[in-house]
C-alpha cells in the first residue's frame, strides 16, 4: 500500500502563500512510501516498510491549477518498483 507522511500546511487566507511554503508550494516536504501489509489472524501486519526519496515539484505559483501528480508503484511478480530522487526507479 502507498503512504503519504509529513503534515500539510494550509495557507491562510486560502491562496495568500501564507505561511510560506503552504499548500501546493509545501508538497515537496511529503515522503511517499510504501509498506507490505499481510493479514494475521484477521488484523493487519506491516511486514516491511520503504521510504522513498522522490520529491513532488511545489506548485506554489497554482501553475497546476491544485492538480497534484501522482505517485504510484509497479509490481511486479519479484519486485515492487518505486519512483525515486531525479527520476530514478528503486526496487
Amino acid at each position: 500500500m502507498e503512504f503519504e507522511s509529513a503534515s500539510f500546511v494550509p495557507c491562510n487566507p486560502p491562496g495568500s502563500y501564507t505561511p510560506f511554503p503552504c499548500g501546493n508550494g509545501n508538497w515537496s516536504s511529503k515522503i511517499w512510501n510504501e509498506k507490505r501489509l499481510h493479514c494475521e489472524g484477521g488484523q493487519l501486519i506491516a511486514k516491511w516498510s520503504f521510504a522513498s526519496d522522490w520529491k513532488l515539484a511545489a506548485d506554489a505559483r497554482g501553475e497546476l491549477g491544485g492538480w497534484q501528480p501522482v505517485f504510484h508503484a509497479a509490481v511486479t511478480t519479484d519486485n515492487v518498483w518505486l519512483p525515486g530522487a531525479g527520476g530514478t526507479v528503486r526496487s
